[in-house]
């Protein structure tokens, strides 16, 4: 938790929140030091335009208006929902394991590290 406030006076400002607050100036410093860090460069002609206002909001509706969007949300509801059951099923089920329940507790705590790792190096595959 306190590596998250820490972290955050090191990590710039979204160049796209800047261009939408008019900031296009440091937002394009922030371009060059992204494209510096990558080993790419970017052109020194770089436009950069401040995109005009939208007023429409997105509904839940529009989750179900196109097939794969709708497919992908259910999908995604059902297995929110299975894994919240499994989870908390497990979580309060530790006290049956055969131990101290605090014993039971520190390791169903414990076997989600490794989850942690391995969710971390998959998430972008």
């Amino acid at each position: 938790m306190y590596f998250c406030f820490v972290i955050i006076r090191f990590l710039p400002e979204s160049p796209r929140w800047m261009i939408t607050h008019d900031k296009t100036r440091e937002a394009k410093q922030i371009l060059r030091l992204m494209a510096d860090r990558n080993g790419m460069v970017l052109p020194a002609d770089l436009e950069i335009s401040v995109p005009a206002p939208t007023t429409r909001r997105g509904r839940l509706w529009d989750l179900f208006t196109r097939r794969k969007t709708a497919i992908s949300t259910v999908i995604q509801m059902f297995s929110w929902f299975v894994n919240s059951m499994v989870y908390y099923g497990l979580t309060l089920a530790s006290q049956n394991l055969g131990s101290s329940v605090y014993i039971s507790t520190v390791l169903s705590g414990v076997v989600e590290l490794p989850a942690y790792v391995v969710t971390t190096i998959l998430i972008d595959w």
